[in-house]
């Protein structure tokens, strides 16, 4: 690991620590079936739009360890990767659509059948914003687990000039936590239908989270 990205994993798993031990306070809505799962120690997919990547690891019960993010084989991907196992994670996924997507697709499937977490962002890496790509849904189908969204705000935030409009939370912050539906993908679902449920419920708890009174 070169000395730039250990510094900046440490600066940046650092700031996160940071946010959520100072946080006055988290409301999670709609958590009972993650919590369930958590309990039960089930494998799912946790999906989130990729600005809202930051605050994701503290929302769910299911200890980081457990959690396995998928992210880009690029540089920036493993700054997230290092930041990602100072949190805790002990594993990371590397891959997306454009690069070693199908080696991706099968270490998730691997991870999930036994008995981890994938976390993923439909929208990442490069967007377009707001708009799911098939990947959770198919290693969904493939390892038969559901599909658990999930949005967040804060009171206190930088947005980032980036093509998602990247959310950065602030210390000394409120924060609600919200989850959606659960969504279940069966063998023989339309995969594109099944991306599209995603997407509109990702969006419906995108828009209450940002709507969100503190």
């Amino acid at each position: 690991m070169g000395f730039s990205e250990a510094v900046v994993s440490s600066l940046a798993s650092g700031w996160l620590k940071l946010v959520w031990r100072t946080a006055i306070d988290a409301v999670r809505v709609n958590a009972d079936e993650i919590d369930r799962l958590a309990e039960n120690r089930s494998p799912y997919v946790y999906a989130f739009w990729h600005n809202r990547i930051l605050m994701g690891p503290f929302a769910t019960k299911t200890p980081h360890r457990d959690v396995v993010p998928v992210v880009s084989a690029s540089k920036d991907g493993e700054y997230i990767t290092r930041t990602v196992a100072k949190l805790g994670h002990i594993h990371a996924v590397r891959g997306s659509s454009s690069r070693g997507g199908k080696e991706a697709l099968r270490e998730a499937v691997n991870q999930l059948r036994r008995g981890r977490v994938m976390a993923v962002t439909p929208d990442g890496p490069l967007g377009p914003v707001y708009k799911a790509k098939d990947g959770a849904v198919v290693m969904a189908r493939l390892a038969n687990v559901p599909i658990v969204p999930f949005a967040y705000n804060c009171s206190r935030k930088k947005t980032v000039n980036s093509w998602d409009k990247f959310i950065v939370p602030m210390p000394c912050a409120r924060h609600v936590f919200i989850f959606g539906n659960t969504i279940r993908v069966e063998k023989n679902d339309n995969v594109r239908e099944k991306c599209l449920e995603l997407e509109n419920e990702l969006n419906r708890i995108t828009a209450q989270a940002d709507n969100w009174e503190f």
